[in-house]
């Protein structure tokens, strides 16, 4: 009996160190970027975000800036902001590759 536990447990742990490694994997990739009107003026208080991911998203700083960091492939980025109609934008991100 105490073999069959010693067994499951070595094969538990095997699948977390797995799943530690594989997720190890991903890399981080940074997006940034300014958001600016049609006539060029700079929009502070947007919301961007990537789409699905809401809670890790941020807002453009007084320069109308922002920084997102998230993991590399496809994905919408999505602009909100109040009296502005919603933009999202499809990019594909790699890593060493800079989006602006």
């Amino acid at each position: 009996m105490f073999i069959k536990m010693t067994k499951k447990i070595f094969v538990a742990l095997l699948a977390v160190f797995y799943l530690i490694n594989a997720s190890a994997q991903v890399e981080r990739c940074r997006i940034t970027g300014t958001v600016t009107s049609s006539d060029g003026e700079t929009l502070p208080g947007v919301s961007v975000y990537i789409a699905g991911a809401e809670k890790n998203g941020t807002a453009t700083n007084n320069n109308g800036a922002y920084n997102l960091e998230t993991v590399s492939g496809k994905h919408t980025l999505v602009f909100r902001q109040i009296g502005f109609k919603q933009v999202n934008k499809e990019i594909d991100i790699a890593p060493g590759i800079s989006l602006k």
